[in-house]
């Protein structure tokens, strides 16, 4: 760590089913809403030119598409909960996960307990949040998880002082 590097805040968590569970609407990365919602709109289409022009099977293929697309939307975030635990015990022999996330001057560092291994992001990575219950949860550009459990957020004045530190230093999202 660099000499200029203050800590800021800290926080504490066991990523657990209840906290991923909470997270869940949240996991997929955003391309995957926008090509449902494509997806769906041009399935639709084909249902309505289908039965417009009176050539059903393109109905009926249209609407095997809907089905199908509505199941994997429904399902999709009970499956990445799955893959994350599944991951993490052939990784690491244990399904949850134990972190330490600390903000600092110039970067977050995220210290899993698990391995002891450490990642280390800049704040300019951070391209979204969920604010849930119990969490801050940030995701980078490349959508890897960083899950702050708000209860163990340290310093005077956790919450709002979190905020607007995250709000100064992360300028690709707004926490509010």
């Amino acid at each position: 760590m660099d000499k200029h590097t203050h800590e800021q805040f800290r926080s504490e968590i066991n990523i657990s089913h209840n906290i991923l569970n909470e997270l869940k609407r949240y996991l997929a990365p955003p391309y995957m809403k926008n090509l449902y919602i494509i997806s769906m709109v041009a399935s639709s289409i084909l249902i309505i030119m289908g039965t417009i022009e009176g050539k059903y099977i393109y109905a009926i293929i249209g609407l095997m598409i809907v089905a199908v697309l509505t199941t994997v939307y429904i399902r999709q975030p009970k499956i990445l909960v799955k893959r994350f635990f599944d991951r993490n015990l052939e990784a690491i022999g244990t399904a949850e996960i134990s972190q330490s996330v600390s903000f600092f001057d110039d970067m977050i560092t995220v210290t899993t307990a698990n391995t002891g291994g450490t990642l280390k992001f800049s704040y300019e990575s951070i391209a979204r949040y969920a604010n849930t219950m119990s969490t801050y949860s940030f995701f980078t550009k490349s959508n890897i998880l960083i899950v702050i459990d708000k209860l163990t957020l340290t310093e005077e004045g956790k919450e709002e002082g979190f905020i607007q530190f995250i709000n100064e230093k992360c300028i690709n999202i707004k926490i509010k």
